[in-house]
């Protein structure tokens, strides 16, 4: 599921800054800044890059363990996991671009201000197991911006930070199985 997400998202993003700036260049880039080693992974500049942040338990919701339907009665599962993810949007430009940085991070603003909110019905390349995924600004304090810079291993650039919430993973599994009622027999001797 998530593999599905982050390429739709930026894909959608990249058609809109096309359009609304009316450029035939893709700008929009899914990608690490860094790669593992430390060397710089983009080779392209004057581009938004979007990157997964983090990945978390989406506490606002709190899912239990679950009854479907079996064979000869209903079975427990594991229930179901709520994720949000963090998705930081950085304008990596030339210094010498910087105006076209900060272009280019409205446009990424105006984009989520518009379709916040991505469905099936909206966005049909969406993976068919997400029913709905909403999009919101994650407002950062300058120490946390400064730990998100770190982590991407950067010097500050023009960026937004969005939470995506809600992705469901839920188990398949069936733990126990849970007979069904067939019905009620009463007695007319045991009253």
């Amino acid at each position: 599921m998530l593999h599905n997400i982050l390429p739709v998202i930026a894909s959608e993003l990249n058609e809109y800054l096309k359009s609304r700036y009316n450029i035939a260049e893709d700008r929009v880039l899914l990608s690490n800044i860094f790669d593992q080693d430390g060397s710089i992974a983009l080779k392209e500049m004057n581009r938004v890059v979007c990157c997964l942040l983090n990945l978390r338990e989406d506490r606002t919701v709190k899912a239990t363990k679950s009854l479907r339907a079996g064979t000869g009665g209903y079975g427990q599962g594991g229930g179901e996991v709520q994720l949000a993810m963090d998705i930081a949007f950085v304008s990596h430009f030339k210094n010498t671009q910087y105006a076209d940085a900060l272009k280019f991070l409205a446009g990424t603003v105006y984009f989520f201000q518009e379709k916040s909110v991505f469905t099936n019905a909206n966005t049909p390349s969406l993976s068919s197991n997400i029913d709905r995924l909403s999009f919101e600004v994650k407002s950062l304090e300058l120490n946390e911006l400064q730990s998100v810079v770190s982590l991407l291993g950067i010097r500050h650039s023009p960026m937004i930070v969005y939470s995506a919430r809600l992705l469901t993973f839920s188990s398949d599994n069936i733990e126990d199985e849970i007979p069904s009622t067939r019905g009620i027999s009463l007695d007319s001797d045991n009253t």
